[in-house]
């Protein structure tokens, strides 16, 4: 019978530069904001499990855990999580983090090979803001 845990790994501890340079951005009000959040990283050809992105963030409401992306993994090597999210966050954004939680019968070893949080195309931004008028 095989047993299975969760892991979590931290990706990139600092991601807070990304957040509060959107456009929208406000340290004293409610803002929302499109982000374009992607993780690549190694698995090993050996590695089955399942893998979920995860962003992190402090800001004056407290501390807030956003699902990105999530996939199974079967003897695969290379994996590519990512998404675009609308965010809500009130005032400045004190911390954040792009983390990974892995479901494996054994503790995997990982390689990020690239990471970006950053804020999301005007254009698409843009006509959000008009579709929720």
């Amino acid at each position: 019978m095989s047993s299975y845990q969760n892991y979590y790994m931290v990706l990139d501890d600092n991601v807070s530069d990304a957040m509060t340079g959107h456009r929208h951005a406000s340290v004293t009000t409610t803002w929302q904001g499109l982000f374009a959040i992607r993780a690549w990283v190694t698995a090993g050809v050996n590695f089955s499990g399942q893998l979920s992105l995860q962003l992190e963030y402090e800001d004056g409401r407290g501390k807030h855990i956003v699902d990105v992306d999530q996939c199974a993994v079967i003897n695969s090597g290379n994996v590519l999580l990512t998404n675009q999210l609308s965010l809500s966050v009130h005032g400045r954004v004190t911390m954040a983090k792009l983390g990974i939680v892995v479901r494996s019968e054994q503790q995997p070893t990982l390689t990020l090979l690239e990471s970006l949080v950053k804020p999301a195309s005007i254009k698409v931004d843009t006509y959000l803001q008009r579709a929720a008028v």
